[in-house]
C-alpha cells in the first residue's frame, strides 16, 4: 500500500528526493487536501456524515467497495458509489454502523 504524505512545505516525497509542484494551483489543492485529510481524521475514520448523508471510505480496492455497496443495497439503503467512496443517503452513522455490524 502506498501512502501520500505531505511535509510542511506540501511537497510529496519521491524516493530520496522531494517532488515540488510546478503549478501553484496544484500546490494549493494539495495543501487543502492534506488539511481535509487531517481535519476529518481520514487515516482512521471510515465513516463521515454531512447532513443526512453518510460517506463510507473503505480505502480498499474495487472488489471490497463493490461488495460493501451490494450488501448495503440489499439492506434497502439508498447507496451510491463515486471514486471508491460509498454514499449512503437519508441515514446516520449509527444506522450504517448497525447495518455493517449485522453483516459481519
Amino acid at each position: 500500500m502506498y501512502r501520500i504524505l505531505c511535509d510542511e512545505d506540501f511537497r510529496i516525497p519521491v524516493a530520496h528526493k522531494k517532488a515540488d509542484f510546478t503549478d501553484n494551483n496544484a500546490k494549493k489543492l494539495f495543501k487543502e487536501s492534506c488539511y481535509v485529510f487531517k481535519a476529518f481524521k481520514l487515516a482512521t475514520e471510515k465513516l463521515i456524515q454531512f447532513g443526512d448523508t453518510v460517506y463510507l471510505l473503505p480505502w480498499k480496492g474495487d472488489k471490497i467497495v463493490n461488495t460493501l455497496f451490494t450488501l448495503l443495497l440489499r439492506e434497502k439503503l439508498s447507496v451510491d458509489i463515486n471514486a471508491g467512496i460509498i454514499t449512503i443517503a437519508d441515514t446516520s452513522i449509527e444506522q450504517v454502523k448497525a447495518v455493517l455490524q449485522q453483516l459481519v
